[in-house]
């Protein structure tokens, strides 16, 4: 009898020679082997019916690997491919199981025999299972399924390439495990429950599914008994995701729950896949295995300091759990977070700044600009503070940063101080906790410890909130019966080493032994350095900083740069020669009340005894009345005892009447046009002395006034209509800015009067531009209407279609363009198109959506690129817009040359996988227009609900 004969009849099947080959290779065997085995077998058990019986015992039940033998999807090697791996489509790249039934264990038909072939540690006597093809197609199927969920658990670790930062977050695994995933799943890995748990499933065990599926678990069959049947003496579940972090070894072994070696697996994968919850205003401690939740692949550092450093990070979405009154309390955050990092190399340092910012925190009354911890996280030795994420700190802001707010003024800045002397009030007076009575002195109060953030709401500040943080020297204090300033340190709140902050440029003369009154020294240089800014700008700022550090004839070099030098102390001869220029007639235009009330208040802050300086709340009164006084408006024109609105009185011999800005906005336009008709024919209405040092005609356009404007025009009809403002924007450009009707009036004044329509700003933006970046619909329209140039370019390269991108009335202002400018046109040197704008400010809104559908009406080549060779679809799959990027691919967009991102998301590849070529829309410069007409964009649109 042959070999296979032999096979047929030890197993008594019906399979041709071909089929037992076939069968044999899957499972790593040969026929010859095999036919040795069986004539052994044959040869020493034929006879032996004991034998046969323990032989028929032992196949019911398969032998448990040991935990060497065990292997993860992630570490087994590839093994040679069998017939049937080829049949059902497994790629060669995939990694393959020698025993699939026995190491997931689940079998389709459990009477069956369960003893692997391809375990190279079987007895000689232990032979083949039989499997149908059916059967074998089945576990090729299932195979195949558990090693796709593992590549796609390894696709989602974020920082794979340090082991002990790498995670997977919540977020990532709801878009790995999707419902029709879990179908799959259960359909062919059969872990014990059905489709009505899909929805449980997907909320309370993904992270438990994903580490058995990243360990290689075998006991699939018994998943349900394990975790969805397990309750508590409540009828709770107590093995949900959430239980997790209170598994021990001990409990995981457990014969009831994993056992070995599957426990010790699932503790240390867990690590990854259930990285830190960050609970607002929290104390949270862990073990040193233990990983927080960041998905950025590379820190950010944004400061080092002499306790810590601090880095950028973000928290990946359903991480963060809030605790802000905005936010549902407890529930996730649905978005990445970014978040300031500070790690602390002593435990010492920690403990410091931690105590301080609870008491901070605990403080029944709160101040808006004072940083608040978000949590603080031990992690072994691991010391961390996390913060809200600012754009930058204050000393950032005045070298350099403030270059991105160019239309702050003096009274901006000056607000901005007077907030954070009122924090500063707030920290040395207004703490309300436990024990009473205490009072912060910060002790190392300087730019760099003063964050800067900023919003886009209509009232947030031009230059930014200034929050004050850093409190890791802050000293908690109260005063003695005595009276004295500042006193009796609270033993749990301070280190009595720690008193002495390290020296600067910042830091008083008396050093921290007057601890509340030091601080109002180092505001005092503060305040200082921000004056200059407002003042003199980025120049005047450094040229004090540079003669800071000089000697006396401002040339050598001095051995530091402080706000005092000597000893005895002497305030910095050049700071104090600086302070007394400011009211140096024609240093500075402005209210020479406002100038020395400023030098006033610095040289009282900066005084060299501690006694002579102001409190914390007498600099905040006196800051808000500066503010006040910061930019007025004075007209004097020639008169003999008029007065206006009680504002000024004339005495004998005086030629002035005053009136000021908040006096006409106040009484309105009716006040000014009043106050014009008492002036005399020779008033010069030409003359600077309005708000930022403009002529009247800018200030009345500013705020609207149309009956104003034509009253000045009939009085002087030669008035200067074209000459910028101190911004530099022209008159028409002002107007066309502003929202309302009534600036609609004065554009059609000026343009009857003959202003130049297209006459640009400073920075080459024209009325137009202006109009189309702010959405004025109506502006446009009539500057269209009376023939504005809609191809020019500004000094940015950008012209009236690309600005149109930027407002939320875009789609109606594309509209109006539609025909007047070619929907190609590029910016100089950079080649961007309005469509790539528009992408590079994709924020998935349904009016960007309408912007979008009407520049594709408008025959915008959809595949044109910019001189970085970016195109829609690039730029799309570059900032991860995958519903973008389906949307372009359904048009025909084309990816063109530049290279493709190393890194794709899910739901990018899903997109990218399931596009089809549908025709191209071909560029115009070469092959034409569009297959597709505009009204099919136009109801396609519609029909997605991109567009009304």
């Amino acid at each position: 009898m042959s070999r296979h004969d032999n096979f047929r009849n030890a197993f008594n099947l019906r399979m041709s020679d071909e089929e037992i080959d076939a069968t044999l290779m899957a499972n790593g065997y040969s026929m010859i082997s095999l036919h040795n085995s069986l004539n052994s077998y044959s040869g020493d058990h034929s006879n032996d019916s004991s034998h046969r019986s323990s032989f028929e015992a032992d196949r019911q039940v398969p032998r448990r690997l040991t935990p060497t033998e065990h292997a993860t999807p992630r570490t087994i090697p590839n093994l040679s491919q069998s017939p049937e791996i080829e049949t059902y489509g497994i790629s060669p790249h995939q990694t393959y199981f020698p025993d699939d039934r026995s190491y997931y264990g689940v079998h389709p038909n459990p009477a069956k025999a369960q003893i692997s072939i391809g375990d190279s540690h079987l007895y000689h006597h232990d032979l083949p299972p039989i499997e149908s093809p059916a059967e074998r197609r089945q576990s090729i199927q299932r195979e195949s399924m558990l090693k796709e969920l593992s590549r796609a658990l390894q696709t989602e670790t974020h920082r794979r390439d340090r082991p002990s930062e790498k995670v997977v977050t919540r977020h990532s695994l709801a878009a790995i495990w999707s419902e029709s995933r879990l179908e799959k799943f259960i359909d062919l890995v059969r872990p014990g429950f059905d489709n009505a748990w899909i929805d449980i499933i997907r909320e309370e065990w993904l992270q438990t599914l994903s580490i058995l599926v990243d360990i290689g678990w075998q006991d699939w069959a018994r998943f349900a008994d394990i975790f969805l049947m397990h309750h508590d003496e409540h009828c709770e579940w107590d093995r949900t995701d959430r239980m997790i972090p209170t598994y021990t070894l001990a409990i995981l072994e457990d014969d009831s729950f994993l056992g070995s070696p599957w426990a010790e697996k699932f503790q240390a994968s867990q690590y990854t896949f259930c990285p830190i919850d960050i609970e607002e205003g929290k104390s949270l401690i862990f073990s040193k295995e233990w990983k927080l939740p960041f998905i950025n692949e590379e820190s950010t550092s944004i400061g080092n300091g002499a306790y810590g450093r601090v880095t950028k990070e973000i928290i990946g979405s359903g991480h963060f759990r809030s605790r802000s009154e905005h936010h549902l309390p407890g529930a996730p955050h649905s978005k990445d977070i970014a978040v300031a990092l500070k790690q602390f190399e002593a435990r010492g340092d920690f403990r410091s700044e931690t105590k301080n910012l609870d008491v901070l925190r605990s403080s029944l009354s709160k101040h808006d600009r004072i940083v608040p911890f978000l949590a603080t996280v031990t992690i072994g030795n691991s010391f961390n503070i996390l913060s809200p994420l600012a754009e930058m700190d204050l000393e950032v802001f005045l070298r350099e940063g403030h270059q991105r707010c160019p239309d702050f003024t003096v009274r901006d800045l000056m607000q901005e101080a007077a907030h954070l002397a009122g924090a500063l009030a707030f920290l040395h007076q207004g703490l309300d906790s436990y024990p009473p009575g205490l009072s912060c002195c910060h002790m190392d109060l300087k730019p760099g410890n003063i964050l800067v953030f900023h919003g886009d709401a209509p009232d947030f500040p031009k230059v930014g909130k200034w929050k004050i943080s850093d409190f890791g020297i802050s000293i908690m204090s109260r005063p003695e019966r005595t009276g004295t300033t500042v006193t009796e340190f609270v033993d749990s709140f301070t280190h009595r080493e720690r008193l002495s902050p390290p020296p600067g440029p910042y830091q008083s003369p008396d050093g921290a032994g007057h601890g509340l009154k030091s601080d109002i020294w180092s505001l005092g240089c503060i305040l200082t350095r921000v004056l200059a800014l407002g003042l003199e700008g980025a120049d005047g700022l450094m040229h004090l900083d540079q003669l800071r550090g000089k000697d006396d004839d401002e040339v050598s070099p001095y051995e530091n740069d402080y706000f005092h030098r000597g000893s005895p102390p002497v305030l910095n001869p050049h700071v104090r020669t600086w302070l007394s220029g400011l009211v140096v007639s024609g240093r500075c235009r402005y209210n020479p009340d406002f100038l020395e009330g400023c030098r006033s208040l610095i040289l009282s802050m900066l005084a060299i005894s501690h006694d002579d300086r102001p409190s914390a709340r007498d600099v905040q009164e006196q800051l808000h009345y500066l503010v006040d006084i910061a930019q007025p408006i004075v007209f004097r024109p020639p008169s003999t005892n008029t007065s206006i609105g009680g504002s000024a009185s004339v005495g004998s011999g005086s030629d002035t009447i005053s009136f000021s800005n908040r006096e006409i906005q106040l009484g309105g336009e009716r006040f000014l046009l009043h106050a014009i008709s008492l002036w005399n024919g020779d008033i010069d209405i030409e003359e600077r002395v309005w708000a930022d040092d403009d002529r009247l005609l800018i200030y009345v356009i500013r705020l609207g006034f149309a009956l104003a404007l034509k009253v000045l025009l009939a009085r002087q009809p030669n008035l200067d209509l074209e000459t910028p403002d101190s911004k530099g924007d022209t008159p028409l450009k002002i107007a066309a800015t502003a929202e309302g009707e009534r600036y609609t009036h004065v554009i059609e004044i000026l343009l009857n009067a003959g202003v130049n329509i297209d006459a640009p700003s400073r920075k080459g933006v024209t009325p137009l531009m202006s109009a189309c970046r702010h959405g004025h619909v109506s502006t446009v329209r009539l500057l269209l209407d009376r023939g504005a140039d809609c191809s020019r370019h500004s000094e940015d390269g950008y012209t009236s279609l690309h600005y149109a991108t930027y407002g939320e009335n875009g789609a109606e202002i594309i509209e109006l363009l539609t025909g007047r400018v070619s929907f190609d046109i590029r910016r100089p040197g950079i080649d961007e198109t309005p469509l790539l704008t528009l992408i590079k400010r994709y924020d998935g809104t349904e009016s960007w959506w309408a912007k979008f559908g009407k520049l594709l009406q408008g025959s915008a080549d959809i595949n044109l690129a910019d001189a970085n060779r970016c195109t829609p679809l690039s730029l799309a799959v570059e900032e991860d817009h995958s519903q973008l990027a389906a949307i372009l691919l359904r048009e025909g967009a084309e990816y063109g040359e530049r290279p493709k991102p190393r890194r794709l998301s899910s739901d990018m590849i899903r997109v990218l996988k399931k596009a089809q070529p549908q025709g191209r829309r071909q560029s115009q410069g070469s092959s034409g227009s569009s297959t597709r007409t505009r009204s099919s964009l136009a109801r396609r649109f519609s029909a997605l609900g991109f567009m009304k």
